[in-house]
């Protein structure tokens, strides 16, 4: 036995506090309900448990975010429904205006409602904050790269009338029925449609084909006039009838007639309908080439003179009516009508005596109960229309006259280009405007065209970013001092349709929104700019009718530019709406995985607690029973 050393007792006591540092260890982790309270609890699984935490912060910050984005979006969206709001009550004065019940003092009235919501919109674009941000005035539009250029033009019918009107030269021709040609290899039909004068011709050799022609036949139209050979130039493949005139293959004595190009002597269309389309077309006369001569059973041939330009039927009736009254001979003899219901232009002589119609160099047909003729083959001359007898769809002239100023604006990769302005004369054709468009914006004439059926105009230019063009817009005043706008034609070209590939290039400064937990992880939110002149509503003026009525489509587009950027504010609140509810989730499943490695079983660690306790207090009485042992050798020493 031993005294210096009590080896029991340092093992009770070793294995004492062991147990009590377990027993501290586990009530550490009850009392803080934490199984990792140190790196040493679980040196790994802090590190894990520190990267789910700092995911779990980012997601919770990004859900945040997100309500902070959804509550931007709705402010804008919240401020263009007032601007919708102001547009359908200018549209609404727009419609009122146009009646015709209200007076020029009504319509001053209206147009100062209309400046004043003008002036709102504006400010609604300026003023619209949140967190101090501007959001409606272009500060947060999406930068875009232009890498083409094509622009078209709003509601413009080009091949307008004007006034006067005789032999017609055309470029184009339509049919709005099936046209029946008599000719000696039996009636041929040409099918209803829109033709060149090499298509026209085309279907006309095919449909002689088709009748039995040789298959040599050519049929060759231009310049008005139609010309048939065979293959060995000899004309006796084909010949139309036109009551008693026949005219056989190269006879080029075939100059198209009065009221719509129908050629004397060419085409027998009696049974085609009549050309609903007749206020649309123009009717061109050139001279040298076109002058009308009426002669009647009382009056030698005379010729009526009328001047050069584009018509319609009825001025063309009128034009031929003036040029009769103007001649002393055939005056209160000869007579020309139109009737806009069947389309017809009809000439008669007053005293029911034969009227002999001719132009120069052409066939003459005689009737005795007047000469009469359809309107069905007609056409548009675009190019040579003049721009003082420019009217859009409905009639309403632009206004345009001699003296009158056309300004061309636009960008060049988002860089204004110096202004051309257009001086317009009595003579001034459309081919002109084309010109300085073209000149305005640095293009080949070539690249500005107009559309007649359509009634546009487009502008295509080179690719890439260096030619991009944008903002083309066309203004007109009276030519004075005081630059008095024209207002239908500003109207009409205050906006241009610009394609995707035409957009304006310019930094990007959307919004970007954090909604993720890491970098990157961001979504970009554009505002265009929504004030009077992104809306083309500049020129808007309801002080006439003729203003107003030209007003209200231009409205109806600044309200659909309006509400597709309203639907484009609804989608991006409807995706970070989705992002908050995706963020919710993740934030969910990784607070799960992260409680799982970092928070404590309560139960098995009460267990644990209540064995460490146990042993701990066992130690102690082993200790207890250690330290009386060296007790025993006193025994011995006494």
């Amino acid at each position: 036995m031993i005294i210096n050393h009590n080896l029991m007792a340092n093992n009770a006591l070793r294995n004492m506090n062991i147990n009590s540092n377990n027993a501290a260890n586990a009530m550490q982790k009850l009392s803080s309900g934490l199984r990792i309270n140190s790196a040493a609890d679980d040196a790994a699984g802090l590190a894990i448990s520190e990267k789910m935490r700092g995911q779990i912060n980012g997601l919770n910050q990004a859900s945040s975010n997100a309500q902070d984005g959804i509550s931007l979006v709705q402010t804008a969206e919240g401020a263009l429904n007032e601007t919708t709001s102001i547009l359908q009550r200018m549209r609404t004065l727009s419609v009122q205006s146009s009646n015709d019940t209200a007076t020029d003092d009504d319509r001053k009235a209206m147009q100062t409602e209309v400046g004043q919501l003008k002036s709102e919109i504006d400010r609604i674009a300026n003023t619209t904050q949140f967190n101090t941000k501007t959001l409606l005035n272009g500060n947060l539009a999406a930068g875009t790269v232009a890498q083409g250029t094509k622009l078209a033009s709003v509601n413009t019918t080009i091949g307008a009338t004007a006034t006067g009107g005789d032999a017609v030269g055309f470029d184009s021709y339509s049919f709005s029925s099936d046209m029946t040609l008599s000719t000696n290899l039996g009636d041929i039909t040409i099918a209803k449609g829109n033709y060149t004068e090499s298509d026209l011709a085309t279907a006309i050799t095919n449909a002689a084909k088709a009748a039995g022609g040789k298959t040599t036949l050519a049929v060759t139209f231009a310049s008005n006039i139609l010309t048939v050979t065979d293959g060995a130039g000899v004309g006796t493949a084909l010949s139309i009838n036109s009551g008693a005139v026949t005219v056989s293959a190269n006879d080029t004595a075939l100059n198209d007639y009065v009221n719509g190009g129908i050629s004397a002597g060419t085409v027998d269309n009696t049974n085609a309908a009549a050309n609903a389309d007749q206020g649309k077309n123009a009717l061109e006369v050139k001279s040298g080439s076109d002058t009308l001569t009426v002669s009647t059973g009382n009056v030698a041939a005379q010729t009526v003179n009328v001047a050069d330009g584009v018509y319609s039927g009825a001025q063309l009736a009128k034009a031929i009516n003036t040029g009769i009254a103007n001649n002393a001979q055939l005056k209160g003899n000869a007579t020309a009508t139109f009737n806009a219901a069947t389309n017809k232009l009809t000439m008669a002589s007053t005293d029911d005596s034969s009227i002999t119609v001719k132009d120069d160099g052409a066939s003459t047909l005689s009737q005795t109960a007047g000469y009469t003729t359809s309107a069905d083959l007609t056409a548009t001359d675009t190019t040579t229309a003049l721009l003082t007898n420019l009217e859009d769809g409905d009639k309403n002239v632009f206004g345009l006259k001699a003296g009158s100023v056309i300004t061309i604006n636009g960008n060049i990769n988002g860089s204004a280009v110096t202004p051309k302005t257009l001086t317009v004369t009595d003579t001034s054709t459309v081919a002109d405007l084309a010109q300085s468009v073209a000149s305005a914006l640095n293009l080949a004439t070539s690249s500005v065209s107009i559309d007649a059926k359509e009634g546009t105009i487009n502008i295509v230019g080179q690719d890439g970013t260096a030619n991009a063009i944008s903002d083309v817009k066309l203004t007109a005043d009276d030519g004075t001092a005081d630059k008095n706008p024209l207002t239908l034609f500003n109207n009409k070209f205050s906006s241009m349709n610009e394609t995707q590939q035409a957009q304006d290039t310019h930094v990007d400064s959307s919004l970007v929104f954090q909604i993720g937990a890491n970098e990157g992880q961001t979504m970009k939110v554009d505002i265009n700019k929504m004030d009077v002149e992104a809306l083309s509503l500049s020129s808007v003026d309801i002080s006439t009718q003729q203003g107003a009525e030209t007003a209200t489509s231009v409205i109806d587009n600044a309200t659909a530019a309006v509400s597709s950027e309203r639907a484009k504010l609804g989608a991006f609140q409807n995706r970070l709406e989705h992002t908050i509810n995706n963020l919710g989730t993740s934030s969910e499943n990784l607070t799960s995985a992260e409680s799982r490695i970092r928070d404590v079983d309560m139960a098995a660690e009460m267990s644990e607690y209540s064995k460490n306790n146990i042993l701990s207090q066992a130690a102690q009485a082993m200790l207890a029973q250690a330290n009386t042992q060296p007790q025993q050798v006193l025994q011995l020493l006494r």
